[in-house]
C-alpha cells in the first residue's frame, strides 16, 4: 500500500516471542525490500501488543534494509501500552520518533553495538541483567560464568558473523507465572548454517539444514574456535535449563527452543538473515548458584 508516496508495511496487531512473531518480523522486512519505492513506512498504528524484547529483532532489519538504500519512516503506536513499550526500551527514538516516556526497571534497553564495543556489551548484560535485583541469586564467581555465556553470543558474531552490529533489548514481565525476562540478541550476519556447513565441507562432511546446524553449534564441546557455537553457549543453555527459563535461537529457516528440559525444533517458512538468541529467565528462581569447583567439584551447580 503507498501513502504519501511512502510504502506502508504495518506491523501486525499482536507480535510475540515465537515462530510466528518471527516469522512476522521477517515479511516485514522481505515486504520492506521487494517494494519498488525507496521511501518506507513502518506502521505500528493496527498493533495491540508488541513484546519489547523483540525491538531487537525489528531494529537489526529496519538497519538492514536503511544499508541497502531504504529510507524508513517510522509511524507509531496509537495504543498506549505498544507505544510505552517501545518508548521505554529506547526504540522509538532511535528510529526519530519524539517520546517523553522514560525507562523504566522493567525494560532492558534498545542498544546498537558495533564490533568494536565488546566490552560495553559485557558491562550492557552485568548492569542490565547479572547485577538486577531480581536475577537468582549467585556468588561472583558464578556470575561471571554466567556473564561469559552470554558473551559467547556477542563474540560468535564478531568472529563468525560477517556483520557491522549486534542488538539487543529485554523486558521483565513480573506478572507472569514464573516472573521472567526475556533478553533477545540479534545479529544479521552470516547464518549458523553457512558457517557450520562451511566447516563441514571443509572436512569432507554433509551438510546440515538450519535446524540440525543450529543443533550442532549449541552441542557441547564444539568450540567457537571453529565455528559458531562452543562451550559458552552449551553452558548457557544448561544454565538456563537448571534455571527452568527457556533459550531460543533463530537462524536461517531454523528455529530450536530449549524449555524445561526439552528441545523443540521448528523450519520455518521465512528465512531470517542472521542469528537470533533469545533468553527468558525464571526470576521466581530461589536457588543460589555457584561454581562446584567452590566446593571441590567440576561443574556448575
Amino acid at each position: 500500500m503507498v501513502v504519501e508516496n511512502r510504502y506502508e508495511v504495518k506491523i501486525a496487531e499482536r507480535v510475540l516471542t515465537d515462530e510466528k512473531g518471527y516469522s512476522h518480523l521477517v515479511s516485514v522486512y522481505n515486504e520492506i525490500m521487494s517494494s519498488e519505492h525507496s521511501d518506507v513506512e513502518v506502521n505500528f498504528v493496527p498493533c495491540t501488543y508488541f513484546e519489547a524484547n523483540l525491538g531487537s529483532v525489528l531494529g537489526s532489519l529496519l538497519d538492514k534494509a536503511l544499508l541497502q538504500g531504504k529510507t524508513i519512516w517510522v509511524k507509531p503506536p496509537s495504543k498506549p501500552g505498544v507505544r510505552r513499550s517501545l518508548s521505554r526500551i529506547g526504540f522509538l527514538s532511535a528510529f526519530d520518533v519524539l517520546t517523553s516516556t522514560q525507562d523504566r526497571e522493567t525494560f532492558i534497553p534498545y542498544t546498537r553495538f558495533p564490533l568494536s564495543e565488546s566490552q560495553r556489551f559485557k558491562k550492557y548484560i552485568e548492569d542490565y541483567l547479572i547485577q538486577k535485583q531480581q536475577f537468582p541469586h549467585h556468588t561472583k564467581r558464578a556470575g561471571n560464568y554466567i556473564l561469559e555465556s552470554i558473551f559467547e553470543v556477542f563474540a560468535n558474531a564478531l568472529t563468525h558473523g560477517n556483520c557491522s552490529h549486534v542488538y539487543c533489548c529485554g523486558e521483565y514481565h513480573p506478572n507472569k507465572n514464573p516472573a521472567v525476562l526475556d533478553m533477545t540478541i540479534v545479529d544479521c550476519g552470516q547464518t549458523i548454517v553457512g558457517n557450520v556447513n562451511k566447516f563441514i565441507a571443509k572436512r569432507g562432511g554433509e551438510g546440515k539444514s538450519p535446524v540440525e546446524a543450529i543443533e550442532w553449534a549449541f552441542a557441547e564441546g564444539h568450540t567457537t574456535k571453529d565455528v559458531p557455537g562452543g562451550i559458552g553457549l552449551w553452558q548457557l543453555q544448561e544454565f538456563i535449563k537448571l534455571n527452568s527459563g527457556s533459550l531460543q535461537i533463530v537462524s536461517d529457516k531454523g528455529m530450536v527452543e530449549f524449555q524445561k528440559g526439552t528441545r523443540h525444533s521448528i523450519e520455518m517458512k521465512q528465512a531470517f538473515p542472521g542469528t537470533i538468541v533469545n533468553m527468558a529467565f525464571n526470576f521466581n528462581d530461589d536457588k543460589i548458584y555457584h561454581m562446584s569447583n567452590e566446593i571441590n567439584m567440576n561443574d556448575l551447580l
